[in-house]
Protein backbone atom coordinates (compact mmCIF):
# COMPACT_ATOMS: atom_id res chain seq x y z
CA UNK A 1 0.00 0.00 0.00
CA UNK A 2 1.17 3.51 -0.77
CA UNK A 3 2.61 5.06 2.42
CA UNK A 4 0.48 8.16 1.82
CA UNK A 5 -2.72 6.12 2.24
CA UNK A 6 -2.49 6.42 6.03
CA UNK A 7 -2.93 10.19 5.71
CA UNK A 8 -6.22 10.09 3.80
CA UNK A 9 -8.24 10.35 7.01
CA UNK A 10 -6.01 13.17 8.27
CA UNK A 11 -6.23 15.45 5.24
CA UNK A 12 -8.25 18.62 5.78
CA UNK A 13 -8.30 22.34 5.10
CA UNK A 14 -6.91 24.46 7.92
CA UNK A 15 -7.48 28.22 7.77
CA UNK A 16 -6.35 28.99 11.30
CA UNK A 17 -3.89 31.88 11.59
CA UNK A 18 -0.32 31.14 12.51
CA UNK A 19 3.00 32.90 12.88
CA UNK A 20 5.21 33.30 9.82
CA UNK A 21 8.03 30.77 9.97
CA UNK A 22 10.54 29.22 7.58
CA UNK A 23 9.62 26.06 5.68
CA UNK A 24 12.07 23.34 6.70
CA UNK A 25 14.31 22.00 3.94
CA UNK A 26 13.10 18.44 4.52
CA UNK A 27 9.46 19.49 4.18
CA UNK A 28 10.18 21.47 1.03
CA UNK A 29 11.96 18.48 -0.51
CA UNK A 30 9.20 16.05 0.48
CA UNK A 31 6.44 18.24 -0.97
CA UNK A 32 8.34 18.75 -4.21
CA UNK A 33 9.01 15.02 -4.53
CA UNK A 34 5.35 14.21 -3.91
CA UNK A 35 4.21 16.59 -6.65
CA UNK A 36 6.89 15.59 -9.16
CA UNK A 37 6.10 11.91 -8.71
CA UNK A 38 3.24 12.66 -11.12
CA UNK A 39 4.67 13.07 -14.65
CA UNK A 40 4.65 16.72 -15.76
CA UNK A 41 3.54 18.15 -12.43
CA UNK A 42 5.61 20.85 -10.78
CA UNK A 43 5.61 22.75 -7.48
CA UNK A 44 6.52 26.42 -7.19
CA UNK A 45 6.95 28.04 -3.78
CA UNK A 46 6.94 31.66 -2.66
CA UNK A 47 8.83 32.04 0.60
CA UNK A 48 10.50 35.44 0.78
CA UNK A 49 8.73 38.16 2.79
CA UNK A 50 8.47 40.39 -0.29
CA UNK A 51 6.96 37.63 -2.44
CA UNK A 52 4.52 36.64 0.31
CA UNK A 53 3.41 40.23 0.77
CA UNK A 54 2.84 40.60 -2.97
CA UNK A 55 0.85 37.38 -3.34
CA UNK A 56 -1.20 38.38 -0.28
CA UNK A 57 -2.11 41.63 -2.03
CA UNK A 58 -3.02 39.78 -5.24
CA UNK A 59 -5.10 37.11 -3.49
CA UNK A 60 -6.89 39.80 -1.49
CA UNK A 61 -7.66 41.75 -4.65
CA UNK A 62 -8.94 38.56 -6.28
CA UNK A 63 -11.24 37.92 -3.33
CA UNK A 64 -12.57 41.47 -3.60
CA UNK A 65 -13.23 41.09 -7.32
CA UNK A 66 -14.97 37.76 -6.73
CA UNK A 67 -17.36 39.26 -4.19
CA UNK A 68 -18.12 42.40 -6.20
CA UNK A 69 -18.97 40.69 -9.51
CA UNK A 70 -22.45 39.19 -9.78
CA UNK A 71 -21.56 35.87 -11.39
CA UNK A 72 -18.59 34.98 -9.21
CA UNK A 73 -20.42 36.20 -6.11
CA UNK A 74 -23.30 33.82 -6.86
CA UNK A 75 -20.90 30.92 -7.43
CA UNK A 76 -19.22 31.53 -4.06
CA UNK A 77 -22.43 31.87 -2.10
CA UNK A 78 -23.71 28.55 -3.47
CA UNK A 79 -20.77 26.88 -1.74
CA UNK A 80 -21.29 28.36 1.74
CA UNK A 81 -23.17 26.54 4.50
CA UNK A 82 -24.16 29.21 7.00
CA UNK A 83 -25.26 27.16 10.02
CA UNK A 84 -24.24 23.92 11.67
CA UNK A 85 -27.69 22.52 10.93
CA UNK A 86 -27.40 23.31 7.22
CA UNK A 87 -23.89 21.85 7.08
CA UNK A 88 -25.02 18.66 8.82
CA UNK A 89 -28.08 18.26 6.58
CA UNK A 90 -26.30 18.81 3.27
CA UNK A 91 -22.79 17.53 4.05
CA UNK A 92 -21.23 19.43 1.16
CA UNK A 93 -19.87 22.89 0.43
CA UNK A 94 -17.92 24.92 2.98
CA UNK A 95 -19.20 25.47 6.53
CA UNK A 96 -18.67 29.12 7.45
CA UNK A 97 -17.33 28.04 10.85
CA UNK A 98 -14.28 26.56 9.10
CA UNK A 99 -13.24 30.01 7.85
CA UNK A 100 -11.72 30.85 11.26
CA UNK A 101 -13.18 34.37 11.16
CA UNK A 102 -13.28 36.73 14.12
CA UNK A 103 -16.78 37.79 15.23
CA UNK A 104 -16.31 41.14 13.47
CA UNK A 105 -15.06 39.51 10.26
CA UNK A 106 -17.88 36.97 10.34
CA UNK A 107 -20.43 39.78 10.67
CA UNK A 108 -18.85 41.53 7.70
CA UNK A 109 -18.79 38.37 5.60
CA UNK A 110 -22.42 37.66 6.43
CA UNK A 111 -23.32 41.10 5.07
CA UNK A 112 -21.61 40.10 1.82
CA UNK A 113 -24.24 37.41 1.37
CA UNK A 114 -26.67 39.96 -0.10
CA UNK A 115 -25.41 41.03 -3.52
CA UNK A 116 -27.45 44.23 -3.38
CA UNK A 117 -25.02 45.44 -0.71
CA UNK A 118 -22.08 44.43 -2.87
CA UNK A 119 -23.51 46.40 -5.78
CA UNK A 120 -23.55 49.53 -3.63
CA UNK A 121 -19.99 48.92 -2.44
CA UNK A 122 -18.83 48.50 -6.03
CA UNK A 123 -20.70 51.59 -7.20
CA UNK A 124 -19.02 53.62 -4.46
CA UNK A 125 -15.57 52.30 -5.42
CA UNK A 126 -15.13 50.55 -2.07
CA UNK A 127 -14.43 47.01 -0.95
CA UNK A 128 -10.79 47.21 0.15
CA UNK A 129 -11.77 45.68 3.49
CA UNK A 130 -12.65 42.52 1.55
CA UNK A 131 -8.93 41.98 1.02
CA UNK A 132 -8.15 41.78 4.74
CA UNK A 133 -8.80 38.07 5.23
CA UNK A 134 -6.23 37.04 2.61
CA UNK A 135 -3.63 39.43 3.97
CA UNK A 136 -4.10 38.07 7.48
CA UNK A 137 -3.88 34.50 6.20
CA UNK A 138 -0.61 35.06 4.33
CA UNK A 139 0.87 36.96 7.29
CA UNK A 140 1.05 33.55 8.99
CA UNK A 141 2.34 31.55 6.03
CA UNK A 142 5.54 29.56 5.71
CA UNK A 143 5.02 29.59 1.94
CA UNK A 144 2.44 29.96 -0.79
CA UNK A 145 2.55 27.07 -3.23
CA UNK A 146 1.36 26.60 -6.80
CA UNK A 147 1.00 23.19 -8.46
CA UNK A 148 1.13 23.31 -12.25
CA UNK A 149 0.95 21.12 -15.32
CA UNK A 150 2.58 22.18 -18.60
CA UNK A 151 -0.71 22.05 -20.53
CA UNK A 152 -4.34 22.67 -19.66
CA UNK A 153 -6.24 19.76 -21.16
CA UNK A 154 -8.68 17.55 -19.28
CA UNK A 155 -6.12 14.78 -18.78
CA UNK A 156 -3.60 17.34 -17.52
CA UNK A 157 -5.99 18.58 -14.84
CA UNK A 158 -6.73 14.98 -13.86
CA UNK A 159 -3.02 14.30 -13.39
CA UNK A 160 -2.66 17.66 -11.65
CA UNK A 161 -5.34 16.55 -9.21
CA UNK A 162 -3.26 13.50 -8.38
CA UNK A 163 -0.30 15.78 -7.67
CA UNK A 164 -2.46 17.95 -5.41
CA UNK A 165 -3.62 14.91 -3.45
CA UNK A 166 -0.09 13.59 -3.00
CA UNK A 167 1.20 16.98 -1.84
CA UNK A 168 -1.73 17.45 0.56
CA UNK A 169 -1.32 14.00 2.09
CA UNK A 170 2.42 14.61 2.49
CA UNK A 171 1.68 17.87 4.28
CA UNK A 172 -0.85 16.12 6.54
CA UNK A 173 1.72 13.52 7.54
CA UNK A 174 4.17 16.27 8.48
CA UNK A 175 1.76 18.44 10.45
CA UNK A 176 1.69 21.24 7.86
CA UNK A 177 -1.59 23.13 7.50
CA UNK A 178 -2.95 23.46 3.95
CA UNK A 179 -5.34 26.26 2.96
CA UNK A 180 -6.44 26.34 -0.71
CA UNK A 181 -6.65 29.91 -2.02
CA UNK A 182 -7.89 29.19 -5.50
CA UNK A 183 -9.69 32.37 -6.59
CA UNK A 184 -6.87 33.66 -8.79
CA UNK A 185 -6.28 30.46 -10.81
CA UNK A 186 -10.05 30.13 -11.34
CA UNK A 187 -10.33 33.76 -12.41
CA UNK A 188 -7.35 33.56 -14.76
CA UNK A 189 -8.55 30.30 -16.33
CA UNK A 190 -11.91 31.92 -17.06
CA UNK A 191 -10.16 34.96 -18.50
CA UNK A 192 -7.61 33.11 -20.65
CA UNK A 193 -9.27 29.86 -21.72
CA UNK A 194 -12.90 30.74 -21.11
CA UNK A 195 -12.83 33.89 -23.18
CA UNK A 196 -13.87 35.91 -20.15
CA UNK A 197 -17.35 34.40 -20.20
CA UNK A 198 -19.39 35.55 -17.22
CA UNK A 199 -16.97 38.36 -16.38
CA UNK A 200 -18.14 41.92 -16.93
CA UNK A 201 -15.64 44.22 -18.72
CA UNK A 202 -14.51 45.96 -15.51
CA UNK A 203 -13.87 42.67 -13.71
CA UNK A 204 -11.99 41.28 -16.72
CA UNK A 205 -9.81 44.41 -16.86
CA UNK A 206 -8.92 44.10 -13.16
CA UNK A 207 -8.14 40.41 -13.66
CA UNK A 208 -5.72 41.27 -16.48
CA UNK A 209 -3.93 43.76 -14.24
CA UNK A 210 -3.61 41.17 -11.48
CA UNK A 211 -2.32 38.64 -14.01
CA UNK A 212 0.52 40.96 -15.03
CA UNK A 213 1.78 41.07 -11.44
CA UNK A 214 1.11 37.38 -10.81
CA UNK A 215 3.31 36.14 -13.68
CA UNK A 216 6.25 38.02 -12.15
CA UNK A 217 5.96 35.72 -9.14
CA UNK A 218 5.36 32.37 -10.86
CA UNK A 219 6.88 30.72 -13.92
CA UNK A 220 3.64 30.25 -15.86
CA UNK A 221 2.32 31.02 -19.32
CA UNK A 222 -1.21 31.18 -20.69
CA UNK A 223 -0.81 27.51 -21.70
CA UNK A 224 0.03 26.37 -18.15
CA UNK A 225 -2.57 24.59 -16.02
CA UNK A 226 -2.46 26.29 -12.62
CA UNK A 227 -4.05 23.44 -10.70
CA UNK A 228 -4.05 24.78 -7.14
CA UNK A 229 -2.72 27.79 -5.27
CA UNK A 230 -2.49 27.23 -1.51
CA UNK A 231 -0.98 28.43 1.75
CA UNK A 232 1.36 26.29 3.85
CA UNK A 233 1.62 27.13 7.54
CA UNK A 234 2.05 25.86 11.07
CA UNK A 235 -1.29 26.16 12.85
CA UNK A 236 -3.32 24.55 15.58
CA UNK A 237 -6.18 22.18 14.73
CA UNK A 238 -9.10 23.74 12.85
CA UNK A 239 -12.14 24.93 14.77
CA UNK A 240 -14.46 23.09 12.40
CA UNK A 241 -14.25 20.79 9.42
CA UNK A 242 -16.48 20.71 6.36
CA UNK A 243 -18.61 17.58 6.27
CA UNK A 244 -18.78 15.24 3.31
CA UNK A 245 -21.38 12.76 2.10
CA UNK A 246 -21.08 9.02 2.82
CA UNK A 247 -19.12 7.07 0.23
CA UNK A 248 -22.18 5.17 -0.90
CA UNK A 249 -23.87 8.46 -1.87
CA UNK A 250 -21.17 9.43 -4.34
CA UNK A 251 -19.54 6.22 -5.58
CA UNK A 252 -21.22 3.62 -7.76
CA UNK A 253 -19.33 0.37 -8.37
CA UNK A 254 -20.51 -1.78 -11.27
Amino acid sequence: MDPLADAIGLRHTNRRPGARAALADEHRAALAAAVRSVPGADLQLLESPAALDEIAALIGAGDRVRLLARGTHADLMKEIRWTEAEAAARRDGIFVGSFELSPADLAGFTMCRDFRKMELVRRWGGGRALEKTARKAIAGAMAVALITMPRAGLADYFQGGRAVERAWLTAAQRGIAVYPMATLPYLFARLIRGGGEGLDPETAAVARELRERYVRLFDVTDATAEVLLFRLSLAGPPSARALRRPLEDVLVVR
